[in-house]
């Protein structure tokens, strides 16, 4: 699922850096290059789907960086394979309103507490991601380790943010959920026309927090697939998780999840996420989703034959029927089990003298 366009994509972004030598051992760092995730990005050994589930900390850490690599830790053990922290470098940078510039300086973490848990959450084996707010974090995230991004819808539209991303190769996930279809539209056509190696993919998400079931509208998912031929993931908003396992089952690309240590109102991120002790079952439950779908394809199943002649009902004589009878549909009974001629057929014996007797609830042979 996060395979590179182009393996040299990370190198390139790295040689046109001013400076470039603080980043030299960028080039070690490759989606391939994962302890314990296998080239599908997927922890070998454990119970996660056959599709990233990204578990969101958001802001839920509150700007604790302990209480981060707790719940980094609780997900690596629950089987856990892809995890994204929210990145904030100066909140003076991105809004300019005073109270969320309070706000941010509280709940968000240093960047090289950033930079240290992500390369903590790769060590532990799970593939690490950045929700990105500033296009100047890119260089030293990507020298930490991170393998994909991802940008706030309400970001959509700030070209130089999800260009600079898109440069590094790496998948970069645009959230929707404020976002118009043209919107939508003229940033995958930017993006495509400025980079062409740019691995970027939709998510589809609904602003409203915790969006109620009648909004979810998870068919969203194979009309922006079809509609811009892109990767399209869901976001989940909601506390409905029975929409996990849909959008699972709809095709999503990938699966963002909110995670919190405990049930709390005054967690930024907490109405609609899912408790770190929970993922496994979580986990378990979208793989057994998953599990059900089996083939598109419709495949005789030789094991079925012996049920098949068992439920299906055959011609047998209704009554007993001499040698030379020329058999006609009142002759005819069907019955199971269907070890003669199916109902279909039966024309073919019809006017057709016996050439032999035949018993009364016995299968009437073919004739020639």
């Amino acid at each position: 699922m996060f395979e590179r366009n182009a393996s040299n994509n990370v190198q390139e972004y790295v040689r046109k850096l001013p400076d470039h030598s603080r980043y030299e051992n960028v080039s070690a760092v490759t989606c391939d290059d994962r302890t314990r995730i296998d080239h599908s990005g997927f922890a070998e050994g454990t119970s996660a789907p056959l599709l990233p589930v990204i578990f969101e900390l958001g802001l839920n850490h509150l700007g604790d960086p302990l209480r981060a690599r707790r719940m980094i830790e609780t997900l690596a053990r629950s089987g856990a394979t892809h995890v994204t922290l929210q990145v904030v470098t100066d909140p003076a940078n991105i809004t300019r309103d005073p109270s969320a510039i309070a706000f941010l300086g509280r709940a968000t973490l240093p960047i090289g507490d950033v930079h240290a848990l992500i390369r903590y959450a790769s060590e532990l084996g799970l593939v690490a991601g950045a929700t990105l707010l500033d296009e100047n974090d890119v260089p030293g995230l990507v020298g930490a380790g991170v393998r994909f991004f991802k940008i706030l819808s309400s970001d959509l539209t700030f070209i130089p943010l999800i260009l600079e991303a898109a440069r590094t190769g790496y998948p970069t996930y645009l959230s929707t959920a404020a976002a118009t279809f043209h919107e939508i539209g003229d940033v995958m056509a930017r993006v495509k026309a400025e980079i062409s190696f740019a691995d970027v993919r939709l998510i589809h998400t609904v602003l409203e927090i915790p969006t109620p079931i009648e909004r979810i509208n998870l068919r969203n998912i194979p009309f922006l697939q079809e509609s811009f031929g892109a990767r399209v993931a869901y976001g989940q908003h909601s506390d409905v998780h029975e929409a996990l396992l849909a959008a699972a089952v709809l095709g999503a690309d990938a699966l963002f999840v909110y995670v919190a240590e405990e049930r709390s109102e005054k967690l930024p991120d907490g109405p609609h996420a899912v408790l770190c002790a929970d993922v496994g079952a979580l986990l378990t439950g979208i793989r057994r989703a998953l599990d059900t779908l089996g083939s598109r394809e419709r495949r005789d199943d030789p094991d079925a034959e012996v049920l098949r002649r068992k439920i299906r009902r055959s011609a047998v004589a209704r009554k007993a029927l001499a040698a030379g009878h020329v058999l006609t549909p009142a002759d005819i009974a069907f019955k199971r089990p269907g070890s003669g001629i199916e109902a279909f057929a039966v024309q073919s014996i019809l006017g057709v003298p016996l050439a032999a007797a035949v018993a009364a609830g016995d299968d009437i042979p073919a004739q020639r």
